[in-house]
């Protein structure tokens, strides 16, 4: 039963990635495709699970482009999907995921206290990020894009990780 619920949850990512990577422009495109999965397959405490699904993007990432033409046409487990710019601590209140790109990686710290406190997944990018307190990290290994998990940073965040999820994942 576990074994064909993990071949069906492949297959279901593998369709939904596959037009994304044959048409990807660029590491977005499939950083967006995971970030719909992780909405799915990540369980939030029953207060945040009705409503819209926010996902909040730190800076002027291309990734706020590639989400919005994502979210123009999926929903995540029935809730209609917004995406926001983030530009300060205080805007990260109301999301149920967050992505900091490198480019704004020293800003972690701050928003690792409001992203524990408030249950908001915090999804970062590049080497060695997944140290500075994310639950999922975005890399690039043997020219493919991958994704780290910290099972630590999911229980203190107050999340619950499907484990057909993390055995996609390179486990820190």
């Amino acid at each position: 039963m576990i074994n064909l619920r993990f071949r069906k949850t492949m297959v279901t990512i593998g369709l939904v990635l596959l037009p994304i990577i044959a048409n990807a422009q660029n590491q977005y495109d499939v950083y967006a495709g995971f970030m719909f999965h992780f909405g799915k397959y990540v369980q939030w405490p029953a207060d945040m699970q009705s409503g819209d699904f926010v996902i909040g993007v730190v800076g002027n990432s291309p990734m706020k482009a590639k989400l919005d033409n994502l979210a123009s046409s999926k929903n995540i487990n029935g809730r209609k999907i917004i995406i926001k710019k983030v530009s300060g601590v205080a805007d990260a209140d109301g999301c149920n995921v967050l992505f900091i790109p490198n480019s704004d990686i020293g800003q972690i710290a701050a928003f690792k206290a409001v992203t524990k406190s408030k249950k908001i997944l915090l999804v970062t990018e590049g080497d060695g990020n997944i140290s500075k307190g994310s639950v999922f990290n975005f890399i690039e290994k043997d020219g493919k894009v991958r994704f780290e998990f910290s099972q630590s940073e999911a229980d203190a965040h107050g999340l619950k990780v499907s484990s057909d999820l993390i055995k996609l994942a390179i486990v820190k």
